[in-house]
């Protein structure tokens, strides 16, 4: 039985005394919002706890029978590996044309068809709720701007406010639809361009809505790569980053979105302001191979040093799951020399 006390104490035990999305949630999850100091100890403990899934490559060549068993480190919000899939997905969007302008900084009332958009919840509700119910929010909101506007392509990021709750920022290029632009200094004084039919953004969300005309391609894209990166970048590692990485973990949310063809519709928005299973081996005899899935280990328990990608391993280690495997016509279990 899961405790609900805080802080988490180092002895409670959850999976093996492993931390798990799961029992986070049975935690966290129980009908009032989630306690955030918990979660966020709840969360560096299951991100730091080093683990590898272990598979094996079986290949039978005749009788001749050759096995391999590799384990590969496990991606977790927030880690390195998680770090390097978030950074290679993004590159496309941050590499591009960095130095595009919409609009020269001379235009104070600029025709646009690109806008950078913030949606909050205001504080209002709850924290579980705002979570739970952004993805379907999201959804009804960007239909509703389709269904007036037309085509439009966006890049999308979470990110969590200083109290819980969720919001969203979000860069959209409208294919058709072009809005006024207005230049508005803010209390700064520095200079911020928005459009005249916010109005029609708001309409279809119950909350806070602030939209802006981005001058720069590389302004805007700057704003939603640290909201990207947040809590991957170790050396910057914050309350602030860990908790959105945290509160999206539990509430299964993926970190950011890019639409398909956001990029082409970029590149046609320059144009416009510039006017078989087996194999057959050398002999020819039929290589007859698989990959089966061992489970999840910690690096303590396979003996890996460090923090490697991937580690071959000289001995399998014992399987999760001791069902039979069936190939080929034969049963067998996983095969551990």
């Amino acid at each position: 039985m899961l405790s609900h006390h805080f802080p988490i104490e180092e002895g409670d035990l959850f999976e093996s005394g492993k931390p798990r999305l799961l029992f986070a949630r049975e935690l966290f999850l129980n009908g009032e919002d989630p306690n955030l100091e918990g979660l966020l100890k709840y969360y560096r403990g299951w991100r730091d706890l080093t683990e590898y899934g272990v598979i094996q490559e079986q290949t039978w060549e005749g009788s001749e029978r050759k096995l391999k068993t590799i384990a590969v480190k496990c991606a977790k919000r927030g880690n390195d590996v998680y770090q390097s899939r978030v950074r290679t997905r993004f590159k496309p969007i941050e590499n591009f044309k960095k130095g595009i302008e919409f609009f020269s900084i001379d235009n104070f009332n600029p025709m646009v068809s690109v806008v950078f958009v913030t949606l909050t919840w205001r504080g209002t509700g709850s924290v579980s709720e705002s979570w739970e119910n952004s993805g379907i929010a999201f959804n009804r909101w960007i239909t509703n701007l389709r269904k007036k506007y037309g085509s439009l392509s966006y890049v999308r990021a979470w990110e969590a406010t200083e109290r819980g709750y969720a919001h969203v920022h979000l860069m959209i290029v409208f294919h058709e639809a072009r809005f006024q632009g207005f230049m508005l200094p803010n209390e700064k004084g520095d200079l911020i361009w928005r459009i005249a039919e916010k109005a029609e953004f708001e309409r279809s969300w119950p909350y806070f809505v602030d939209v802006r005309a981005p001058r720069t391609y590389g302004a805007v894209v700057r704003y939603i790569r640290k909201r990207v990166y947040y809590g991957t970048d170790r050396d910057g590692c914050s309350d602030a980053g860990d908790l959105t990485l945290s509160l999206m973990w539990l509430f299964r949310k993926r970190s950011f979105a890019i639409s398909r063809d956001l990029i082409e519709q970029l590149a046609d928005l320059i144009v416009s302001l510039h006017n078989s299973k087996a194999q057959e081996t050398l002999n020819g005899s039929i290589l007859d191979q698989k990959w089966v899935w061992i489970g999840v280990y910690t690096a303590g328990e396979l003996g890996i040093e460090g923090s490697p990608w991937s580690v071959k391993l000289e001995v399998c280690p014992e399987p999760k799951n001791s069902e039979l495997h069936k190939w080929g016509g034969r049963s067998f279990p996983i095969l551990r020399r």
